[in-house]
């Protein structure tokens, strides 16, 4: 299965009819991670016929309320649904305190157990893994700590060929090991090369998720080549004295910055609620990078695509 995001909210600071705040689901087989979680998430989750009880990790890229207030109002809605499994939230230093100040004022008492963790956003760093992906954190340019995001599939095994099972007749305990690489030797001695009983695997996906920054002049090696790339675009470029002064890009910094990084597609996101249409997001970042789109709040975007 691909991996795939779906836009929860594409919208900067303030909720609007057609705009949520910040909010990604990054979906692959085996999990669904949530990344922001502005006002409503908990609602454009169920909107989408998502499951909430599936995110088992939530990343939030920094304490601006856009970005994390929905968060207290998804973790109670999973305790009154009746989780059990931990739930592992990674977000800079303050997030805790918060939400332990709510639990503890509302009286709410939740049946799973809530891990915060405090993520550095003065470094790039490894910070979760599970069997399939690994998860980065890389430092952005905001008015306060603020981390970008960069998810990574792990080397799938290598896919058997069924024909080959058949005939040579290959034991179930070897079959593992013939996906990781090895050779097979059947009863007489004979070697049968890996390749002649093997496919390639599915390559490894890539997405970096950078929300609110200024635009970086250096091209991270964490998000080098990455296969979609979600970046803010909060304003358009004749508006980029506004952007500088609040530490935003415009689709025209976002699509120059995809050019450094080599990445295979952009996605435009967090757009100021002055702008109604988003035809000249594309349009003005179309000019330095050609496989662009923009991000709408139920559009979801497959990263093999």
């Amino acid at each position: 299965m691909a991996l795939s995001i779906l836009i929860l909210g594409s919208g900067a600071a303030t909720p609007s009819v057609n705009r949520n705040p910040s909010g990604i689901l990054l979906k692959s087989e085996s999990s669904s991670f949530l990344i922001d979680c502005g006002e409503g998430t908990q609602l454009q989750i169920r909107k989408y016929k998502e499951s909430i009880q599936r995110i088992d990790q939530v990343f939030i890229t920094h304490l601006h309320a856009d970005h994390y207030l929905g968060l207290f109002g998804l973790i109670s809605t999973q305790g009154l649904l009746g989780r059990e499994r931990d739930l592992e939230i990674f977000a800079p230093k303050g997030l805790k305190e918060m939400i332990d100040v709510q639990l503890k004022i509302t009286n709410t008492y939740l049946c799973f157990k809530l891990i915060i963790h405090e993520v550095d956003c003065s470094q790039s760093l490894m910070i979760f893994e599970n069997k399939d992906i690994q998860v980065f954190s890389y430092p952005l340019n905001h008015k306060i700590p603020c981390s970008a995001y960069v998810f990574k599939e792990k080397i799938k095994p290598r896919n058997l060929i069924p024909s080959k099972i058949t005939e040579l007749k290959i034991p179930v305990y070897m079959r593992n090991k013939i996906k990781m690489g090895e050779d097979f030797i059947d009863d007489s001695g004979k070697i049968y090369a890996n390749r002649t009983l093997t496919l390639d695997p599915q390559k490894p996906q890539s997405f970096a998720y950078f929300s609110d920054t200024k635009v970086l002049t250096k091209a991270p090696d964490v998000i080098q080549g990455v296969d979609l790339l979600y970046h803010e675009s909060t304003f358009l470029h004749d508006m980029q004295s506004r952007a500088e002064k609040t530490y935003h890009s415009t689709a025209l910094q976002a699509a120059e910055f995809a050019v450094k990084c080599e990445v295979k597609k952009l996605v435009l996101g967090h757009f100021s609620a002055r702008y109604n249409e988003l035809t000249d997001f594309v349009l003005e970042a179309s000019k330095v990078f050609a496989n662009v789109e923009v991000a709408k709040d139920g559009k979801q975007f497959f990263i093999s695509e």
